[in-house]
């Protein structure tokens, strides 16, 4: 699990690296559109606030829940300076102690996935405090062609993704990257582990979708042009 020390020691840096992230740009929207109905969503590891805001520009009452301290707080200033009525409560994605039972017709979660060191225990506590019936939607950085160590090279006519390892799951430490990103941590998991997860949860699939970017996005990344830079799952928690 992402530490609170992980991220309250970059929060700042993390909070503009947000606002200027070409691939917040893919995942926020689609991630929008794939959110089932009803009014009482959860923004599960909601950090700084930029999901949140925008399920509560559509309507929905949003609790955002985080581990990290300073990111609420950033969140909660920008709440105050502009509300939306998104209350923001502390709490792990493990065990969500903060939540209620049945209390929630969605979650949401976007880009955190991969912060995470036990999803069995995410998705168990996800499904708890789901209505029957509700609805889970994330976003993950898609396991098939987003981790760290992989690198862009140049080939004729382009760029491409140089993929290995990919069967190698778990912690991933970034030895040598000084930036904002090399200072998150990153659990790798398989396309299957990951859905499969969900189904052993008591999750039905819903939908998955891979977005493309839109060209601005391309322009300033182009190897998202030639690989998904997302992956967009929505799944349902079984009426009966």
């Amino acid at each position: 699990m992402t530490s609170e020390r992980g991220y309250d020691d970059i929060a700042e840096e993390y909070h503009g690296f947000v606002d200027a992230s070409s691939v917040h740009r893919v995942s926020i929207p689609a991630l929008v559109d794939t959110c089932g109905p009803g009014t009482d969503v959860v923004d599960l590891a909601c950090g700084d606030k930029v999901l949140a805001r925008r399920l509560a520009a559509t309507g929905r009452r949003v609790v955002g829940v985080d581990r990290s301290v300073r990111l609420l707080g950033i969140a909660e200033e920008l709440e105050a300076a502009s509300p939306l009525g998104i209350e923001y409560r502390a709490g792990d994605a493990r065990n969500l102690t903060c939540l209620s039972d049945s209390s929630y017709d969605g979650v949401a979660c976007n880009l955190a996935l991969s912060d995470l060191d036990d999803l069995d225990s995410v998705f168990a506590s996800v499904r708890r405090v789901l209505r029957p019936g509700g609805w889970f939607a994330f976003c993950a950085l898609h396991p098939c062609f987003q981790r760290p160590g992989w690198p862009t090279v140049n080939v004729e006519g382009g760029v491409a993704l140089q993929v290995r390892e990919y069967f190698d799951e778990g912690p991933y430490e970034h030895a040598a990257d000084s930036r904002v990103l090399g200072r998150m941590p990153w659990y790798h998991r398989t396309l299957s582990s990951l859905l499969q997860g969900l189904l052993d949860a008591g999750f039905a699939l819903n939908a998955i979708a891979e977005p493309r970017p839109s060209p601005d996005v391309v322009a300033e990344s182009p190897i998202y042009a030639q690989v998904a830079t997302v992956l967009v799952v929505s799944a349902l928690r079984p009426a009966a």
